[in-house]
């Protein structure tokens, strides 16, 4: 009886069984983050969205980032480095392919809806000095927000799967987790959860390809800067970010398409990108992942459940 309890919880080299390690966390997370938060929201105010996503988003990345590390040096053994977010070998290369692909991804969903869903995008006429240096700042707002989601749902819940042979369930779980965080979006619907859900297993195969966060961090950075800042289309329900973008949405479109007043993420054109994307990702022979992160992120090199 006491071996069989012993067994759920810890596996045979003694190591706490993954799914505890995943709990423990998520518990942890939200035990120093909901009070945090809370804080926040009321000091910030609703109506200031900008100011809120920073200082929020700064707040979960510093938990996320410092949980990853103690969690994987407690329970799996392998040092800070392996949560994939230090400036390691290539992470700059890797940072900026990443951004290129999702610019790509982005703009496949955009033709898409253009060709196929009636979305029609006009030029602004008055874009000037003042817009464009609002479009930068919002690069940097889209930077800090793509982090914290990038080190909570693609760090060491998922890695630590990873480490236990359990990749798809780390990949499932995980962007249930992500999908879930955005169904109280503006306009979400079954159809924003299901693309938000792809979205997390695109992002969890680029973290798979190089085995660090940067890749699939400049992914999900360009997929907000260039879907709102530049091409003017709300960004997962919210229409902050594309006030000064460089071309404005002229005609919306057919809504399963292209996604309506949530963006494109609540259309079918996005879903047919982000499909080919995840392709791309597994056939495509770079980025490669760093021999040390790979060792570290695998089950034979860190232990066996």
């Amino acid at each position: 009886m006491i071996n069989s309890v012993h067994e759920i919880f810890f596996d045979l080299h003694g190591r706490l069984r993954s799914g505890w390690r995943f709990a423990a966390f998520l518990f942890s997370f939200f035990a120093l983050s909901l009070p945090a938060q809370v804080l926040v929201f009321s000091l910030v105010g609703q109506q200031r969205t900008m100011l809120l996503v920073v200082v929020s988003s700064t707040i979960s990345s510093v938990i996320s980032i410092g949980l990853g590390w103690i969690c994987g040096k407690i329970f799996d053994g392998v040092p800070p480095k392996a949560l994939g977010i230090s400036p390691t070998k290539g992470w700059l290369k890797d940072l900026w392919f990443g951004i290129l692909f999702g610019f790509l991804t982005l703009l496949g969903a955009v033709l898409i809806s253009l060709t196929l869903g009636g979305l029609r995008l006009d030029m602004r006429q008055s874009f000037d000095l003042q817009a464009l240096g609002a479009v930068a700042i919002f690069f940097g707002i889209f930077f800090v927000a793509a982090l914290s989601e990038e080190v909570l749902f693609r760090g060491y819940i998922f890695q630590t799967f990873c480490r236990s042979n359990l990749t798809w369930f780390g990949i499932l779980s995980s962007s249930v987790l992500f999908a879930s965080a955005h169904n109280m979006n503006p306009n979400a619907s079954w159809l924003s959860f299901l693309n938000t859900f792809v979205a997390g297993v695109w992002l969890c195969a680029a973290y798979l390809k190089t085995r660090n966060l940067w890749f699939p961090l400049g992914i999900h950075v360009a997929w907000n800067w260039f879907q709102g800042s530049f091409f003017g289309i709300n960004v997962s329900g919210l229409d902050e970010f594309s006030a000064s973008s460089v071309f404005i949405v002229a005609e919306k479109g057919i809504d399963w398409v292209v996604g309506g007043s949530y963006g494109l993420e609540g259309g079918i054109a996005c879903t047919l990108s982000l499909i080919i994307s995840i392709f791309a990702i597994y056939f495509l022979p770079f980025p490669k992942a760093d021999e040390e992160l790979l060792r570290l992120s695998t089950k034979e090199s860190v232990f066996s459940e």
